[in-house]
C-alpha cells in the first residue's frame, strides 16, 4: 500500500526525464531544477519525521534522513562522520556521507554518458533540504565524488551556508527559482555582451591587421596593440628571448623584462609549443599573466603574454578571444618580416655569386653596391668556405638544415656586428667576412669561435672551414674564393680548420693549368700505396697522420685512436709497399706533398676518421 500524496516512479522513467531536462533547458538550469526538487523532497520528509517523531534528538533525527532516503530507493545512504556543536548561538555542523548505488549517477551515466563533474543533484537537494529543516539553518550538501564522473563511489559533504562561504555558489543559484522570463533577460543581456566583445575583438583586430599591411615593425604593432587594449603585452620568441613588449610600466608591479624571461622558462612547458594558441593561466607576484602560443609557418615561434594587474581585470571569455586575435596578427607581422629578411639575404647571397663569378666591372662598382646594404667593401676581407656533414632522412629535410645553418651563421655575425656576405653552393656555404682587425690573432679568433658556435648548436654533425688569405682588393674575391675552396680540401676531423696560408708551397703549386702533371708525379710518388681499394686509402690516411706529427708514433697513435704496436705494423707495410725509408727527411716531405696535391685534387677525402 502507497502512503497517500506518494506516487512510485520507474527508475529510468525518471532518468529521461533528467535527460530530456538537460537537452531542453541546458546543464545549468537542469541542476537546479533538480536540486531544488531534491530539497523540497528533503524538508517535507523531515516536517513528517518532526511530527511523527517528536521525541528524537536532533542528531537523532538527521540520522533518520538518510534511512528515509535509502528506504524511497533514491540510494542507500552511510553517515561516516557527523559533527553538531552549538557555539555562541551559531551552528558548527558537518556531516559526511557516502553513497552507495546512486540511481541518479546510475542513470545518468546509462543515459547520457560519462561526467566530467558530480551528477546527484536530487540526492544532493534531499540531504540539504532534510537537514536544513531539521536544524533550522540552510545546511547545503556538496558531492565531492561522483560514480558517474569515474569515482569509486559518491560521496557527500554537509556544513551550514556560513561555514562554506563562497565554495557554494553554484548551490545557492540552484536555490534561487529564477523566473523563465528573468533568466531570458540575462540571457540576453549576455548575447548583447557576447555580441560587444565579438565586435571589439574584431575591430582591434582589423586595426592591427591594418598596421602590418602598412608596413609596421612588430615594436610598432606590440606598442599599437596596448594602446587599443590597455593590456600590458609582452612577447618572448619559443627559445625565452625578449622580442617585444609595451605597458610594463603601468603595473603597480616591480619587476623587469628579465625576471618575467626567467619566470617563463621555468614555467611555461616546451610541449606547450606543438600547438599554437594553446592558452594557460599563470599567477606572478600579485597579478594574472595569460599566455598564448603561436607559430609561423607551422614552426612554433614564441608564446604572447598578456599582464592583468588585478584578478577581476581577467574576463576568462573576451580576454581568451582577444589574446588569440593578437596572436595571429603578430604570427602575420612576424611572417612578413621573416619574409622581408629571408629576401633580403637571398640578395646578398647572389651580391656575392656575382663577386666571386667575377660578374662586375670594376672594384667601383662592387663598392657602391655594397654601400646600398650597409655594407663596406674598401675593407680587407676573409672568404670562408663551410663544409659540414649533420644526419638527416631525406632531401627536402637536408634542405632545411641547410638553410638553418646558413640562417645559425648569419645570426651569429650579425650578434658578432660583423659586416659580412653569405651564400651556398652545393654542399658548401660560402661567407665573405670584412676585417678591421689589425691584429692575426683576433683575425683567426673569430672564425675559431665560430667553429665552436656551429658544434655547440649541432652536436651531432661535424663542420670544417676553408679560409682564404686576407684580401685587399674585392675584385680579388673569386682568387680568395678558389683559396678558400683549396684549403677547405685540407680539413680533416684533427684538424677543421685551416687558412690557405698554412698550406705553404702546395698551395701555390696545385692549379688548374699544372693539375694534370701534380697528379702524375704525386701518383708516382706514392707507388704501390696509390689503389682504389679501402686498404690502400686507409694506409695513406695512416702515412699522412704519421707525417704530419714528425715521425712521432705515440703522436700518431693517439690520433688514430690505435695501439703504438698496431701503428709500427701499418707504417712496416707501408715502407714495404713504397720500397722508401719514410723518416728520410727529403722523402716524407715529397709523400706529404704528394698526399696534400691528391686531396686538393680531389682524388682524395681526408676528412674521414674511419682509419
Amino acid at each position: 500500500m502507497i502512503p497517500n500524496g506518494s506516487v512510485l516512479v520507474d527508475v529510468h522513467a525518471f532518468g529521461s526525464l533528467r535527460k530530456d531536462l538537460i537537452n531542453n533547458i541546458g546543464q545549468d538550469r537542469a541542476n537546479g531544477f533538480l536540486f531544488r526538487y531534491g530539497f523540497d523532497l528533503g524538508m517535507r520528509d523531515a516536517k513528517e519525521c518532526k511530527e511523527n517523531e517528536p521525541h528524537l534528538t536532533l542528531n537523532e533525527l538527521i540520522e533518520y534522513g538518510p534511512n528515509i532516503h535509502s528506504k524511497k530507493g533514491f540510494v542507500y545512504s552511510r553517515t561516516t562522520k557527523l559533527v553538531i556543536r552549538k557555539e555562541k548561538n551559531t551552528l558548527n555542523f558537518l556531516m559526511e556521507s557516502i553513497w552507495e548505488n546512486s540511481y541518479e549517477a546510475s542513470e545518468h551515466y546509462k543515459q547520457i554518458g560519462r561526467s566530467t563533474s558530480p551528477v546527484c543533484f536530487t540526492l544532493a537537494g534531499y540531504a540539504s533540504g532534510f537537514v536544513s529543516e531539521a536544524t533550522g539553518e540552510r545546511v547545503i550538501f556538496k558531492e565531492v565524488c561522483c560514480c558517474a564522473a569515474g569515482g569509486s563511489n559518491c560521496r557527500a559533504i554537509g556544513k551550514t551556508a556560513a561555514q562554506w562561504g563562497n565554495e557554494i555558489k553554484d548551490e545557492s543559484y540552484y536555490l534561487q527559482a529564477t523566473p523563465i522570463l528573468e533568466e531570458l533577460e540575462v540571457t540576453y543581456e549576455k548575447l548583447l555582451q557576447e555580441r560587444d566583445n565579438r565586435a571589439t575583438a574584431s575591430e582591434i583586430h582589423k586595426r592591427l591587421t591594418e598596421e602590418v599591411m602598412r608596413g609596421k615593425g612588430i615594436d610598432s604593432i606590440i606598442q599599437e596593440i596596448f594602446k587599443l587594449t590597455k593590456i600590458p603585452i609582452v612577447i618572448f620568441t619559443s627559445h625565452g628571448q625578449l622580442l617585444a613588449y609595451s605597458g610594463l610600466s603601468s603595473l603597480s608591479l616591480d619587476t623587469s623584462t628579465n625576471e618575467l624571461k626567467h619566470f617563463f622558462k621555468e614555467k611555461i612547458n616546451s610541449n606547450s609549443f606543438s600547438h599554437p594558441h594553446h592558452l594557460e593561466i599563470h599567477q606572478y607576484k600579485s597579478c594574472l599573466l595569460l599566455t598564448s602560443t603561436f607559430s609561423i609557418q607551422e614552426k612554433p615561434a614564441g608564446v604572447c603574454v598578456f599582464i592583468f594587474n588585478k584578478h577581476e581585470d581577467y574576463q576568462p571569455h573576451f580576454s581568451n578571444m582577444l589574446i588569440e586575435k593578437v596572436t595571429s596578427v603578430i604570427s602575420l607581422c612576424l611572417f612578413l618580416e621573416k619574409t622581408k629578411i629571408d629576401s633580403f639575404e637571398r640578395m646578398k647571397g647572389f651580391f656575392l655569386d656575382g663577386i666571386i663569378g667575377g660578374h662586375f666591372a670594376s672594384n667601383e662598382e662592387i663598392i657602391a653596391k655594397a654601400s646600398l646594404i650597409q655594407l663596406d667593401l674598401t675593407m680587407p676581407y676573409r672568404v670562408g668556405v663551410i663544409d659540414f656533414s649533420i644526419p638527416h632522412s631525406d632531401f627536402m629535410n637536408l634542405l632545411e638544415i641547410h638553410k638553418e645553418i646558413m640562417d645559425s651563421i648569419s645570426d651569429y655575425c650579425t650578434k658578432q656586428k660583423r659586416d659580412f656576405l653569405i651564400s651556398q653552393r652545393a654542399k658548401q656555404l660560402i661567407l665573405l667576412l670584412t676585417d678591421k682587425r689589425k691584429k692575426k690573432k683576433e683575425k683567426n679568433l673569430f672564425f675559431a669561435d665560430l667553429y665552436q658556435f656551429l658544434q655547440t648548436k649541432y652536436p651531432n654533425g661535424d663542420f670544417y672551414l676553408g679560409l682564404s688569405k686576407r684580401s685587399e682588393s674585392i675584385k680579388e674575391a673569386s682568387n680568395a674564393y678558389q683559396e678558400a675552396i683549396t684549403a677547405s680540401k685540407m680539413v680533416s676531423k684533427s684538424n677543421p680548420i685551416i687558412g690557405f696560408e698554412s698550406l705553404g708551397l702546395i698551395g701555390i703549386l696545385v692549379n688548374e693549368n699544372n693539375m694534370e702533371e701534380v697528379r702524375k708525379w704525386a701518383i708516382n710518388m706514392l707507388g704501390n700505396l696509390k689503389g682504389s681499394n679501402p686498404r690502400s686509402i686507409e694506409l695513406i690516411k695512416t702515412l699522412f697522420a704519421f707525417l704530419l706529427t714528425g715521425g712521432s708514433l705515440e703522436r700518431t697513435a693517439n690520433d688514430l685512436s690505435l695501439s703504438v704496436g698496431g701503428l709500427r705494423y701499418r707504417i712496416f707495410k707501408i715502407e714495404e709497399l713504397l720500397q722508401k725509408d719514410i723518416r728520410d727527411p727529403i722523402i716524407s716531405n715529397q709523400l706529404l706533398l704528394s698526399i696534400q696535391a691528391l686531396n686538393i685534387i680531389g682524388d682524395l677525402d681526408l676528412k674521414s676518421q674511419a682509419l
